[in-house]
């Protein structure tokens, strides 16, 4: 079989959910499909579920190998790569059985560098699914030639498995992911050099990959960790855009560096926590080596964003003391959810829509129930409500005699 596709899965002791990933590819409706399995050193049973499937299913391929991290696993499952396309699918993911049919019948039929779906599907513990689209609906179902007519792909979430790859155009341009230093988010490298590299882009706008949020093991759940391993894949992606010199224009190092703030600022604000102050002050040496090397454009930001890129370049303590002393959060949950106000560690208030938490060195020391006594009036008065029309009814049934 000469593979369509092949797709890449890095397994590293996922085996909880590693079935459901693997049924996922071996059902999907395009059948030249290669499934290269590489397990990176897996200790908790999944090395079995791989050989189980391997044995039941002839387009699947695996690889074993020491635990090197995620990108050395995308790495070695590329380079055996026989498909037309190659794509990726994290282990603890599942994939639409349509994905890699829809996603290769455009990069066929306009022989294009790289596909790209518009958005994820994203599992989260006890609730359904959510559509994230990433590309505007503008540019969906469209060739474009220009990678800066697409900043999408490099925004938002930052990753190497919503789109499949021309494998020539990955061989001719050595792009792979960095496996160094091993704690980066490699994604954010890889898709950065595509994105500077391709000449050819396809975006679609269907959400295909199930992006789980609920593994407690993966990186999505290591809280601060994962900032760091963010401004690490940041970091290298710089290194590797130095290396291609002119093919980086200024407007795509102005792109490069406005996505860097919005996804380190957010890392502060929210996901790190217990070493804040050493990445506001990894993150200032950062800026102000962008700022020295005129890679930033003020025109792309906001007049408060620039003030705070700015801020955070040349005056990283007080920004800091700005931070832990005045903070304002707001979690996108099924009941929004407020944070406000936190003095260096000391006082914080957590709001939702029907309660007020007031913490003091950590501890709860006032709630307030704000909307359930009108809840409770309010239900209590509709009883009263629909007793009365239940009255009504009988009354009108018996009639007036």
């Amino acid at each position: 079989m000469n593979p369509k596709v092949s797709v890449v899965v890095p397994v590293y002791n996922t085996s909880r959910y590693l079935r459901q990933s693997l049924e996922s590819l071996i059902h999907q409706t395009l059948r030249e499909i290669e499934i290269i399995v590489v397990n990176d050193g897996s200790t908790d049973g999944s090395d079995k579920i791989i050989k189980e499937y391997a044995e039941k299913y002839k387009n699947i391929v695996t690889i074993s190998k020491k635990n090197g991290g995620l990108a050395s696993a995308y790495n070695a499952g590329q380079r055996v790569a026989k498909g037309e396309y190659v794509g990726f699918l994290d282990s603890d993911d599942w994939a639409e059985p349509n994905m890699f049919e829809a996603l290769y019948n455009y990069g066929h039929a306009f022989n294009v560098d790289v596909v790209r779906s518009g958005g994820v599907m994203a599992e989260t513990t006890g609730r359904p699914s959510r559509l994230n689209i990433f590309v505007p609906s503008n540019k969906c179902h469209k060739l474009i030639l220009n990678p800066l007519d697409l900043p999408e792909f490099v925004d938002n979430h930052v990753c190497q498995w919503a789109s499949i790859y021309k494998r020539d155009f990955l061989l001719q341009n050595k792009i792979e992911a960095p496996e160094k230093p091993k704690g980066l988010a490699p994604d954010i490298d890889f898709v950065y050099q595509v994105w500077v590299l391709a000449k050819s882009f396809y975006t679609l706008p269907q959400a295909f990959v199930h992006y789980r949020l609920d593994n407690p093991n993966s990186d999505k759940q290591s809280g601060s960790k994962m900032s760091f391993y963010l401004l690490l894949g940041h970091l290298a992606s710089r290194k590797s855009l130095f290396k291609l010199g002119d093919k980086v224009s200024p407007k795509m190092w102005a792109q490069k560096t406005y996505v860097e703030f919005r996804h380190l600022i957010y890392e502060i604000n929210t996901r790190s926590k217990k070493k804040r102050f050493s990445l506001i002050w990894q993150v200032s040496r950062l800026f102000k080596e962008n700022l020295k090397k005129k890679l930033v454009d003020k025109s792309v930001f906001s007049e408060q964003d620039w003030a705070t890129y700015r801020l955070i370049a040349n005056h990283p303590i007080l920004f800091y003391l700005r931070n832990i002393t005045k903070f304002y959060k707001v979690t996108g949950t099924v009941k929004q959810e407020k944070t406000t106000w936190r003095y260096f560690g000391i006082y914080k208030s957590v709001e939702r829509e029907d309660s007020m938490d007031v913490y003091l060195f950590g501890t709860l020391i006032f709630r307030h129930e704000k909307l359930r006594p009108i809840l409770a009036q309010l239900d209590g008065k509709l009883n009263e409500l629909n007793q009365r029309i239940a009255t009504l009814s009988e009354q009108v049934k018996r009639g007036p005699f």
